[in-house]
């Protein structure tokens, strides 16, 4: 049976927030991990034509793998973190003009 796999990057946040959100479907086993900065992951990339991660690829019965819908792997509502609002004190900010203008070359400034 095909097996639904994450392509993901250790240095993507999108791609650790798609882990988070899939946890539990990784821990049972339903859906892998694969890792595009190894060998594999990279080949697999590249023969996919796949460009950025997180994205979905399916390991057919020959071995062979086909891209899919990283959507359909994502829950339909995926809830927001609760977060407490934010409180903002007024910044007072002046600006002061400068006392002479900067010099506007017709050439390329002297060296």
């Amino acid at each position: 049976m095909p097996k639904k796999s994450i392509l993901v990057h250790p240095s993507c946040g999108f791609c650790k927030a798609t882990e988070k959100i899939l946890a539990e479907k990784i821990a049972s086993g339903e859906i892998g991990v694969i890792d595009a900065a190894t060998k594999e992951g990279y080949t697999i990339a590249k023969n996919l034509g796949i460009k950025g991660v997180p994205d979905c690829v399916e390991e057919q019965d020959d071995g062979t793998y086909k891209v899919c819908n990283l959507e359909d792997l994502l829950p339909s509502y995926i809830p927001a973190p609760i977060h407490e609002p934010a409180v903002v004190a007024p910044v007072e900010v002046k600006v002061e003009p400068s006392p002479e203008p900067a010099p506007v070359y017709e050439e390329a400034p002297p060296a």
